[in-house]
């Protein structure tokens, strides 16, 4: 909008013949991408002795069709090599070497353009090995988080299809995953995978190098492709918020809500709670002679914060923004050992507390707070919202009016946080990290 002349008209022409219109190509020049050069366009740099210059991993990124670089060398134009940025680069570094990699083809006539899916500069969190490849349907729509390896084979040569066998692999940190599969000549099918993830990922501390291998082999066993990708693994208290498309990642806050910790420190929270409750004990949704269900589950969300706050917990006061995306994550075992922690790691702890007892938590996720939620009843989407800030500080009905408040107001106002329903997210096969 307003970026278009009032009165402006297409030229109708391709961009190489409108900048030879312009008088732009009286000159040879460098010209970036090409990415759709045909026809008279192609006569246009040639006649004006131009280079283009060519960036697969660009490409790839944006999954343009086919760059017309036969097209090119055919007419006598010299086709340059180029990486353009991180910013549009599929695997997050910028090498030439790669850049060589994606335009090779194999005599086989198979070309591999692969893709990654890492965070910036090639970084790889560790929680996000557990969620990789789940299928999952919401709001009418169906999903799959991504695999760890995305493969575009193009078949090029020949009228026979051709049959490769896919291998990925995270050095030191898991089996070997393979697919085969199947390409028709003169079409490009896509593969996903992720390898067989080991449980020691989950203990990373801090962040390592490491390394990801990837083999292609053809029907005879043969090497098509192959190579070993460095890059970082995190540590399993590195959460991010959003990759770098803008996709959120709260789901992922699944896999922190750890119910059954090894130090069993929720359940002796809960231990304690049951002295807190005035139920006799925590029945989860179980009926209670004389109280009305909420009053069941009001209760028993009492009886916890009442007990996390007996411990001596106190509320830190940490930057907390989804727009930073990367943020450093206790897991409820460590927040509970330290008696203190954030907005999102005092929610952890009640999720993870409310879900042992087979109830049904939330998280509520707003652009720079986080709030813990349980449903009304197993048969009742009705949320019971709560302000754990407050726990240590402030009396259960201030954090529960408050935690209400905060709520319907986003919604009045048209900005109602994300809501991750856990039990959704367990039902798609985001469960506990294991550790």
């Amino acid at each position: 909008r307003n970026l278009v002349p009032p009165g402006w008209t297409p030229p109708g022409a391709g961009p190489a013949a409108w900048l030879r219109g312009l008088g732009f190509l009286d000159e040879p020049r460098l010209l970036a991408h090409g990415n759709h050069l045909e026809g008279e366009g192609i006569d246009a740099v040639r006649d004006s002795g131009s280079v283009v210059v060519h960036c697969p991993g660009s490409h790839a990124f944006f999954s343009h069709d086919r760059h017309p670089v036969a097209a090119l060398a055919a007419a006598g134009i010299p086709v340059a090599l180029g990486t353009d940025s991180l910013a549009s680069h599929p695997d997050g570094v910028l090498s030439m070497t790669g850049e060589m990699r994606r335009l090779a083809v194999h005599p086989s006539g198979l070309q591999v353009f692969r893709q990654y899916y890492l965070f910036d500069g090639g970084r790889l969190p560790s929680y996000l090995a557990h969620l990789m490849g789940k299928e999952y349907e919401k709001d009418g729509k169906r999903g799959r988080t991504p695999d760890l390896c995305l493969l575009l084979l193009n078949h090029s040569k020949g009228t026979a299809p051709i049959t490769v066998r896919v291998e990925v692999e995270l050095v030191g940190y898991g089996e070997r995953a393979s697919r085969t599969a199947t390409v028709a000549a003169g079409e490009t099918a896509a593969v996903s995978l992720s390898p067989v993830f080991s449980p020691a990922l989950y203990d990373l501390a801090e962040q390592k190098p490491g390394a990801i291998r990837l083999r292609v082999e053809g029907p005879d066993g043969k090497v098509i492709h192959e190579e070993t990708e460095r890059m970082t693994l995190l540590g399993r208290n590195d959460f991010f918020w959003r990759d770098g498309t803008g996709r959120s990642w709260v789901p992922a806050l699944a896999a922190f809500v750890t119910p059954h910790d090894r130090a069993r420190r929720v359940d002796a929270l809960l231990r304690a709670a049951r002295d807190h409750c005035t139920l006799g004990a925590m029945v989860g949704y179980q009926d209670v002679k004389g109280a009305t269900r909420e009053a069941v589950v009001v209760e028993q969300v009492r009886a916890v914060y009442d007990a996390l706050a007996a411990t001596g917990f106190s509320y830190v006061n940490a930057p907390f923004s989804v727009d930073a995306r990367a943020q450093r994550i206790k897991y409820p075992s460590e927040t509970l050992e330290d008696r203190g922690g954030n907005c999102i790691e005092a929610v952890l702890v009640f999720a993870a507390a409310l879900e042992a007892l087979g109830m049904r938590p939330c998280i509520l996720v707003y652009e720079d707070h986080a709030q813990a939620a349980v449903a009304a009843w197993s048969d009742d989407p009705a949320l019971i919202v709560l302000e754990t800030t407050l726990c240590g500080r402030g009396p259960f009905e201030q954090a529960l009016e408050q935690g209400e408040r905060r709520f319907a107001r986003a919604r009045k106002e048209g900005k109602p946080p994300e809501v991750l329903d856990l039990p959704f997210w367990r039902a798609v096969g985001i469960t506990p990290v294991p550790r």
